[in-house]
């Protein structure tokens, strides 16, 4: 998933941001992505989230923005965060609207946009440390596991993070053994997985 797949995407969601995107070109004589996701797309989606009463497109925007958060390419995470996930940070009631929206991936990724521009107050650093994300590795197989607060995931085939409560089940009743690992470990798990479904 790439810029470009991006900015048709949310063309579609946003049904003003056609013309928006023709006369943009015109301006600039070619599409400017990091602009026009500013000064266009953005713009759209906070109007969306101030007025709150379509919530199904607002679903639907965050939805793919999880996607987003989880599949695209290192070009297009890099953009979303310093555009997207930087401008949902500029004001407190906009973000915790669009909180009730975000999916699990957006979420950290948002804060850590926050954190990188210093916006993490004392009180959301305690919170964040309070539900920082612990990964663990099933005693048997390549099988992780990772859980942030009240959430567990586990990784699938494919080397995606899946949510499912009956982990909490199988952590809290010591169903399974499991050690636990650190984050680059739990990458490495992941990658080995997308390595094998890609054969």
């Amino acid at each position: 998933m790439n810029i470009q797949n991006f900015i048709d995407k949310m063309v579609l969601f946003l049904p003003n941001l056609p013309n928006e995107r023709e006369r943009h070109i015109k301006e600039n004589g070619e599409l400017l992505a990091t602009v026009f996701i500013e000064n266009s797309i953005m713009p759209s989606v906070i109007e969306l989230l101030k007025r709150n009463n379509d919530k199904v497109i607002l679903k639907n925007i965050f939805d793919y923005f999880e996607d987003v958060s989880i599949n695209a390419d290192e070009d297009l995470k890099n953009i979303f965060s310093i555009t997207v996930l930087e401008i949902l940070g500029n004001d407190k009631d906009v973000l915790e609207i669009a909180k009730e929206y975000m999916g699990v991936e957006t979420k950290r990724n948002q804060e850590q946009a926050d954190k990188d521009l210093g916006r993490i107050r004392i009180e959301q650093k305690k919170e964040i440390e309070k539900f920082k994300t612990r990964y663990y590795k099933f005693d048997i197989g390549d099988g992780g596991m990772r859980r942030t607060g009240p959430i567990f995931e586990y990784l699938d085939s494919n080397g995606n993070w899946v949510e499912d409560r009956n982990l909490i089940r199988k952590f809290i009743g010591g169903d399974t053994d499991f050690d636990e690992i650190t984050e680059e470990e739990a990458n490495r798990l992941a990658m080995n997985r997308k390595r094998r479904s890609q054969k």
